[in-house]
């Protein structure tokens, strides 16, 4: 059984127990990354074959903030991305 779930940039699939990550790149093939770790807060992604990133990490922290880390696998290359819940206009 597969369950696929698509946005415009990323999309998620789980084949039996495996779930793998899709980097969507505009005009690119998309990138498999195959779920390393994943708890109720964190989740962890790795290709070691691709260029950049080689590993996509993200972290709920409380019920408003996503942290979004990749990497090339080392620390030293990694950058972050910090996106927190708000409210829409009318809402």
């Amino acid at each position: 059984m597969t369950t696929t779930r698509t946005s415009p940039t990323a999309r998620t699939s789980v084949v039996g127990v495996v779930t793998f990550a899709l980097a969507l790149s505009a005009g690119q093939t998309a990138t498999e990354f195959i779920t390393t770790t994943a708890t109720g807060e964190h989740a962890e992604f790795q290709n070691p074959d691709h260029d950049f990133p080689c590993r996509i990490r993200y972290t709920r922290e409380g019920t408003d903030i996503l942290i979004t880390q990749i990497d090339d696998g080392t620390e030293m290359s990694r950058i972050d991305f910090a996106y927190k819940r708000s409210r829409c206009d009318g809402a």
